[in-house]
């Protein structure tokens, strides 16, 4: 451990856990405090110059603001937090290392979880606005705080395990399986993460026709959306098309047949199974030089961004196919009508701005209608 930081948090006492532990923690009220305060404050600067449509953008704004602060200070926690800051040096000297790992890993996922709470917060008012949720600063913070907190901790295990394995490949293994093991189960966990639930007969009715045997659908509590639909899931585990209800309440049948018939296709052709060894191509060199190198070698930090890309041109690619195979299905303007329902509905982002579209994982609506338009 090194910086002023450090060096204060040691001088508090060397060996009380709970003066080294009320430190800690008031550093990261202070930074959650912090990164809320900045949210509203670039908030209410926008009050009153933006007004309807443009409350989309104005959210999406203050959420890259306040998650850039978020990322800053919690760089800044990852120079100056490790066990021995939390404990203080004299106890620290007494633990394992999956000890210490395990300390280390809740103090620095609990100052980013309680940034994404602060940020989430303080976009709370604009995200009301601009989508029209009824929902309460606590439904918001019991939600993020539950489900953060648990996974968290399930984190601090894996680094539990991971710690007592011995080092080198050994270890790379054990890692590569726990990975494994969690994306098997991530169908799972989402569904108890998004508070899915079982589609009535009505919503099964209107859909079951267009799922691959194998794959089930849920239906997303709104107030707890990450997106309109996704697939998730891969052989040999459970396979799900998750649609949030709000698809069902803002577009028609065949729109909505259109949203299901488009998430099928990712099943159905293999995408999934894909974009999970797009990522692993990119994480496990990553995962083998923190393993065997003493440092991340500068090849790394170089090839990143073009791997970035690289990933999201993929991305896109089975966006267009998903498309392509839901036009095969249900008519092209079905598809085209879901679009438009979706992003007026501030359900689907319109476009990514500028050079950010390089590494967007959706190709822009425009892009998606032209090729429908086009045919096969």
């Amino acid at each position: 451990m090194g910086g002023v930081g450090g060096t204060f948090l040691r001088s508090l006492g060397e060996a009380c856990v709970v003066t080294h532990a009320t430190a800690v923690l008031g550093a990261v009220l202070v930074f959650w405090g912090v990164t809320y305060l900045w949210v509203r404050a670039v908030g209410r600067w926008f009050d009153g110059r933006l007004e309807g449509a443009s409350l989309a953008g104005v959210l999406r704004t203050l959420r890259r603001t306040g998650y850039a602060v978020v990322t800053a200070l919690s760089l800044v926690g990852w120079r100056v937090l490790d066990a021995e800051a939390v404990l203080g040096t004299e106890v620290a000297g007494r633990l394992s290392g999956g000890a210490l790992g395990v300390v280390t890993t809740l103090a620095l996922g609990s100052i980013w979880l309680g940034g994404v709470l602060a940020v989430t917060l303080g976009t709370l008012p604009y995200r009301r606005r601009a989508r029209g949720f009824d929902i309460t600063h606590r439904f918001v913070a019991r939600w993020l705080l539950s489900r953060g907190f648990g996974s968290l901790f399930l984190v601090a295990l894996a680094v539990a395990v991971v710690s007592v394995v011995p080092a080198g490949v050994p270890q790379l293994a054990a890692i590569v399986v726990l990975v494994g093991g969690v994306t098997l189960a991530l169908p799972v966990t989402l569904s108890v993460g998004l508070r899915a639930r079982e589609p009535t007969g009505a919503e099964a009715a209107l859909v079951e026709d267009l799922l691959p045997a194998g794959v089930r659908l849920r239906v997303v509590d709104d107030r707890t959306r990450v997106g309109p639909a996704f697939a998730a899931g891969t052989r040999p585990g459970p396979r799900v098309v998750f649609v949030t209800r709000a698809v069902f309440d803002v577009c028609g049948a065949d729109a909505v047949r259109a949203v299901v018939a488009h998430e099928a296709a990712h099943h159905r052709r293999g995408h999934v199974a894909l974009r999970l060894g797009v990522v692993a191509a990119g994480v496990l060199p990553v995962l083998a030089a923190l393993e065997f190198a003493v440092s991340v070698p500068l090849w790394v930090a170089l090839l990143a961004p073009g791997y970035a890309v690289g990933a999201a041109w993929v991305f896109r690619r089975t966006e267009f196919a998903a498309d392509a195979a839901a036009a095969r299905v249900v008519a092209p303007a079905a598809l085209a009508t879901a679009f438009d329902d979706l992003a007026r509905h501030r359900l689907l982002f319109v476009d990514p701005p500028g050079a950010t579209r390089l590494f967007a994982v959706h190709p822009t609506i425009a892009a998606r209608k032209r090729r429908l338009r086009a045919g096969p």
